[in-house]
């Protein structure tokens, strides 16, 4: 989907996370592997989460 335009959901706010050094193609890289990382069926409501997914991805782009 596209940002901020999912069906059914009403889109609040965005949150600034930072910036990163990464280019386009070294971001989609990572979050093609992330994505792996996180598939459907390893799903855990307490240890990984959209949450887990969201925390590394912050981590690896922008180092916070």
């Amino acid at each position: 989907m596209e940002p901020k335009l999912c069906p059914g959901f009403t889109f609040r706010k965005s949150i600034l996370i930072g910036r990163t050094d990464l280019g386009p193609g070294d971001v989609r890289m990572f979050m093609e592997k992330l994505a792996g990382d996180y598939c459907g069926n390893t799903y855990h409501l307490i240890t990984k989460n959209c949450n887990h997914f969201c925390n590394d991805a912050c981590i690896k782009l922008t180092g916070r």
